[in-house]
Parts: C-alpha cells; sequence; structure tokens
C-alpha cells in the first residue's frame, strides 16, 4: 500500500507532511506545511499533541515564512498536529468570523 502523506488535497487549510510518518522514530523531527488557499500560513501556532501512559503531552511552534512548523519527536504512540485558522468574515451578516480546522494524526511505533 502506497502511503499518500504529502499529497495537497485542496482544502481551504491543510497540513502536509514533508515525511512519511510511519517512517519517523523517537528524536526526529517532523516537519508539516500549513496551507490556507493553497498559500503557506505564515507565523500561524500549531501544536503537537502526544499521549503517553494515559498523559498528553503538547508542543506549540510557529510557522516559518514558509508555513513550516518542526516538531521532535519525544515518544512513541499517538500523536496529532492540529492548528485553528480564524478570519474576519467580510460576507457574513450574522457573524463577524470564519474558523478553519485542520488536522494530522499519526502512530509512531517503539523501536
Amino acid at each position: 500500500m502506497r502511503v499518500k502523506f504529502k499529497k495537497v488535497l485542496n482544502q481551504r487549510l491543510e497540513i502536509i507532511l514533508f515525511k512519511n510518518p510511519f517512517s519517523l522514530k523517537i528524536g526526529d523531527e517532523v516537519e508539516a506545511q500549513v496551507l490556507f488557499e493553497g498559500k503557506p500560513l505564515v507565523n500561524k501556532t500549531v501544536m503537537l499533541y502526544s499521549l503517553v501512559q494515559g498523559k498528553v503531552f503538547e508542543q506549540d511552534v510557529k510557522t516559518d515564512k514558509n508555513g513550516v512548523a518542526k516538531f521532535k519527536i519525544n515518544n512513541s504512540g499517538f500523536h496529532l498536529i492540529r492548528l485553528v485558522h480564524l478570519r474576519r468574515c467580510e460576507k457574513c451578516s450574522d457573524a463577524d468570523w470564519e474558523s478553519f480546522w485542520a488536522s494530522f494524526s499519526f502512530e509512531i511505533q517503539q523501536r
């Protein structure tokens, strides 16, 4: 089976990993590009959550000028990269803001 982790799906907000998440191991760095309407989302906070023995750990980083966020993999198990992007809703009569949500989940095997 071929994994399509790098594929751009043309969603409003999306997260694209540069490396196959199933090849990652503890100590590796995972790079994720965030695109909004097909363009890099700059200086945006992105979170990585990991679950270890029932406890949730969080890393928060900002995207760079290319919309790339970099996280260090500190443990095996379930991981979730997520973000929320808000912008003023100029064409909305009943709302001031609109929100866009994206996530990418994967598991790091213990080796």
